[in-house]
This record gives structure tokens, sequence and C-alpha cells, in this order.
């Protein structure tokens, strides 16, 4: 016969086991592999009022749940940074070697104002003749671009700390903080284009 005990949190067989807790209640062999199951999925096995044993979803610390949220703020803000930015319907990289030649570029436009490069990767399989007057316009952009995407992340982070905040001042609870930051967007949309002049 298979036993839970709500005080010590385990189970007793009666084949194994000579002293079984008074508190004990006999469950089946079905309910036990269900529960192991349960536990092996990530669940708790937790005492029920009754005594007996149920499986429940343990939840995250709220401390690991705003790192979590915090993280994804970034990857996403991050993302948005490397996704490009269209000029005249052009989409230009902004990845970390798109913004290395974009300033390898403007130094040489800075050392001759006159500097063209015929062939110059936009984007995959996009290229442009860039020339001083539409680096001014893509420079513009892009920096455009990256700031918004910076904006965004601030203001994500902002409502995260308003959250942190309020719980530690006791005027919201754990369980208000769960479902508010489960509402901070950690999805970001570009909204700006710029055309060249």
């Amino acid at each position: 016969m298979l036993y839970y005990s709500k005080s010590t949190g385990g189970f007793y067989d009666t084949a194994i086991h000579g002293d079984i807790p008074a508190n004990a209640v006999e469950i089946t062999a079905a309910e036990h592999a269900a529960l192991l199951a349960a536990q092996a999925s990530g669940q708790s096995i937790q005492a029920g009022e009754d005594g007996r044993p149920v499986a429940v979803t343990v939840l995250p610390a709220l401390d690991a749940m705003i790192a979590a949220k915090t993280a994804a703020i970034q990857t996403a803000k991050c993302a948005a940074r490397d996704a490009g930015f269209k000029v005249d319907g052009v989409l230009f990289d902004s990845d970390q070697a798109a913004r290395l030649a974009y300033m390898e570029f403007a130094l040489s436009v800075a050392q001759d104002a006159s500097y063209t490069q015929a062939a110059w990767k936009a984007s995959e399989g996009v290229w442009v003749s860039m020339d001083a007057t539409l680096f001014a316009t893509v420079k513009t952009a892009g920096e455009a671009a990256i700031a918004a995407a910076f904006a965004w992340q601030q203001a994500r982070d902002a409502e995260v700390a308003a959250i942190k905040t309020a719980v530690a001042a006791g005027t919201m609870t754990e369980a208000d903080a769960r479902t508010a930051l489960a509402a901070v967007s950690t999805t970001y949309t570009a909204t700006t284009e710029a055309a060249a002049s």
C-alpha cells in the first residue's frame, strides 16, 4: 500500500517502510505515478487542505521574472537596433558590421566631401551608390532608428522599475506585479521611415 504524509512531504510504501507517519493518507499506485510524472515536468508535490498530495505549478520568484523581462526587453532592443531602417523604401543595414562601415564612410567623406562609393551594400541583395548627400540622409535615419529603439527600451525599463517600486512600497501585491510584468511588451515596432532629400 502507498501513502503520502503531509508532515514529511514524502511517499511511503508498506513493502519498504516500517514506520509510516500517523497523518499519512493512502493513495493509489496510479495517483503516485501521476504525481511523480507531474514532478518530473517541473511541478511541485504539496499537501492539499485534506492532506492528500496534489501537483502544483511553482511560480518563479518575482525577482527572476523581473530579470527575465528585463533581458527580453534588452534582446528586443538589440534586435530592433540591428534590424535596419528604410530610406525612400530602401532597407539599410544597422547591425554592428554596418555601423562600422558607416563610420569608415564618414571618415572618408570628412577627408574628401566628393567621396563616393559606387557599390555600397545597403542590405542583403540591395546595392546603392553612396555619396555624401545620401550618406547624410542615411546617417540621420540610422541615428533616429537607433535612438527610437533605445527610447522604446527606456520606456519598458521604466514600466518594470515602476512595478518593482510599487512592490517594494507595498502598494502592489506580488500577484498584481506578476500580471503587470506580463503586460509589459517585449515587442518593438519601428514607426518611421526617412526620405532622401
